[in-house]
């Protein structure tokens, strides 16, 4: 009878000392091993840690030490956010949970899901560290567009709703199409980088470089910039074979976005425009500069404004090659090639022969 007495003497000090309250169980069997009481729950088991809410089918709880080895339908709920797993080791003096099997995290707050064989969850700072295939899927309330990105491992901080990758991160969405060696997205500031062998499809445009930094609205990308390792820009106005086709580079490359396409191109430094219309297979016309801004339309129409040491070489009507140099520079193009030049500041010309 003492020793009963003294069993549940310990158990009432050590559950004041817990910060982990239970606060039901079916069934609850208690047991001294290695001087610390250990609780075997199973059915309905349900803790209380802070606004942490936690439940599982069973349990068992080493009460001195405070960790929780959680099996069966495990179900972790906070404020705007809820995670699922198949099991869970919980630490609570380090505030880490180890989630294991089918893990899903729906953050409501910030509008994204996250997917995993495996994660830990850092429940002080927000944070989730997602391994074995995470797939992570932004999404709108308003809107029936989804981001999705994979790669490995990730790591996702709910407060500002940022995803990080490390490892060939690759992103899904409206018009996109993106993957490198790592990059992140912040959901906060509406930005994302690729970074390392970037690629990037959008509509009908293919983007490359060493690095590319995303702006994006509510909806969809509006602007990006590409720097590093021969930044190359080629866009089309159709997806047909009658297509015209304007390929940019330049040390620096800043991309307009408007609606699925891109509407604006700034190509710095050593900067090049070339452009071929589908009247004229190999018979492009080609803008050098310091700087060239290019816009594109739908129907193939553009222009092309280049801005210090100007030099072009375009087709004329009579099928002629013209090379023109200047300091500012002016093309009106349509589907057929340039159609109107202006040109000023230390101009000269000269027609080529065909």
């Amino acid at each position: 009878m003492r020793i009963l007495l003294l069993l549940m003497v310990c158990i009432s000090m050590l559950s004041a000392q817990s910060v982990v309250d239970l606060l039901h169980a079916d069934y609850n069997s208690n047991s001294m091993i290695n001087g610390s009481i250990v609780s075997i729950l199973r059915g309905r088991v349900e803790f209380q840690y802070g606004k942490i809410n936690i439940k599982a089918d069973s349990t068992i709880w080493q009460r001195g030490s405070g960790i929780l080895r959680m099996g069966g339908r495990v179900r972790i709920n906070k404020p705007n956010q809820q995670i699922t797993c198949d099991s869970l080791v919980f630490y609570s003096d380090i505030k880490k949970f180890l989630l294991r099997g089918r893990t899903t995290m729906v953050d409501t707050l910030q509008e994204v899901t996250l997917k995993s064989r495996e994660a830990d969850y850092f429940s002080n700072a927000d944070s989730l560290e997602l391994r074995q295939k995470p797939k992570v899927y932004f999404w709108d309330s308003k809107s029936t567009d989804t981001v999705v990105v994979t790669g490995e491992p990730m790591h996702y901080l709910g407060k500002t709703g940022m995803i990080r990758v490390r490892r060939n991160i690759h992103v899904l969405g409206p018009d996109l199409n993106a993957k490198a060696n790592y990059g992140w997205y912040s959901r906060d500031t509406k930005t994302a980088q690729l970074n390392g062998k970037a690629k990037m499809e959008y509509g009908l445009s293919t983007v490359t470089g060493g690095l590319i930094d995303l702006y994006l609205t509510d909806d969809a990308v509006d602007s990006f910039t590409v720097i590093n390792d021969s930044p190359k820009g080629v866009s089309r106005d159709t997806s047909g074979r009658d297509t015209t086709i304007s390929t940019l580079t330049g040390d620096s490359l800043h991309f307009t976005v408007e609606g699925s396409r891109i509407k604006q191109v700034v190509s710095t430094t050593n900067a090049k425009f070339e452009r071929s219309a589908p009247t004229q297979e190999g018979k492009e016309d080609i803008v050098w500069g310091k700087q060239i801004i290019t816009t594109i339309e739908k129907n193939g129409d553009g222009t092309a404004h280049g801005l210090g040491q100007v030099r072009a070489l375009y087709r004329s009507d009579k099928d002629a090659t013209n090379e023109i140099v200047g300091d500012d520079l002016f093309i009106t193009f349509d589907r057929d090639g340039a159609q109107e030049i202006t040109l000023t500041g230390g101009v000269s010309g000269v027609i080529l022969p065909k």
